[in-house]
């Protein structure tokens, strides 16, 4: 089943579907998102605000320090309204971060449209897992284009956000479809040799670039190797092409990995 959802509101819309996020101005393949996170507001911190009104009070008591008290408690006061109106016209966002570190920001004041625009994007997530298809000939995935007329903002890269999103009315913490894999092979590679391989294909998938057409699958195999799941990989080793599967594991013997390699290969099921 291919999703198909457009979300709209007021003038801003999106297009997600056939494995994409499109907007007017940016185009993101679905199983490219490593992260999606809805941001609330920024909290008001008023530790310094309190005691300085409290201490204007007191002052004001004082004939001979009430000019000073007036000075603290109208300062206290004007900070106090600023802080509030600052907390008024911020915005929820939505941040969609991507393999890479990169980091896309959509602002907007309505907090539901918000967990609409990230539930669809979640439910698109699992249907990308379902259906990604690779093409031995050149590993190429054919995505079509869609116009949609939103704000996106980047602010470069940000790796804090774990891989949970927040969604639903009440903020539930929810894991996507990559974090049920079912694994009965896990022992066999020790934790160090797992460890290794993740550190490779995460350092692989670096040097090469979003731009090289072996990047994605190297980045599938590093969160395999993440979640010790060698029917994972041996499914990814096996359709990604024997071009590709060499760009991967090039450089396995420069990085000390080689006879890990050789072991995945020679369990690989013929």
């Amino acid at each position: 089943m291919q999703l198909q959802n457009e979300v709209r509101y007021k003038d801003e819309s999106f297009y997600i579907g056939n494995g994409t996020f499109v907007t007017s101005d940016i185009c993101i393949p679905l199983n490219a998102i490593s992260t999606i996170k809805v941001q609330g507001k920024k909290t008001i911190n008023l530790n310094l605000v309190l005691p300085m009104i409290a201490i204007g009070v007191l002052l004001l008591l004082i004939p001979s320090l009430r000019i000073a008290g007036c000075f603290l408690f109208a300062c206290g006061l004007i900070t106090l309204g600023c802080l509030f109106l600052v907390r008024y016209l911020d915005k929820y966002g939505l941040v969609i971060q991507v393999n890479s570190g990169v980091s896309y920001l959509f602002e907007h004041e309505d907090l539901e449209f918000i967990r609409k625009i990230a539930d669809i994007i979640r439910k698109g997530l699992d249907d990308s897992m379902k259906n990604t298809t690779f093409v031995d000939m050149s590993n190429s995935m054919i995505k079509p284009n869609f116009n949609g007329n939103p704000s996106f903002q980047n602010f470069g890269e940000n790796n804090q956000f774990d891989n949970t999103m927040i969604t639903g009315s009440t903020g539930e913490a929810r894991k996507d479809s990559r974090d049920t894999i079912s694994n009965t092979t896990v022992n066999a590679f020790s934790e160090e040799e797992w460890h290794k391989m993740e550190t490779y294909f995460h350092k692989r998938a670096a040097d090469l670039g979003e731009g090289n057409q072996a990047y994605l699958p190297c980045k599938k195999m590093e969160l395999c190797a993440r979640k010790k799941d060698l029917q994972g990989l041996w499914k990814l080793m096996k359709g990604i092409g024997k071009t590709t599967l060499v760009t991967v594991l090039e450089k396995m013997s420069e990085s000390g990995v080689e006879a890990i390699f050789r072991k995945l290969i020679s369990m690989m099921p013929k």
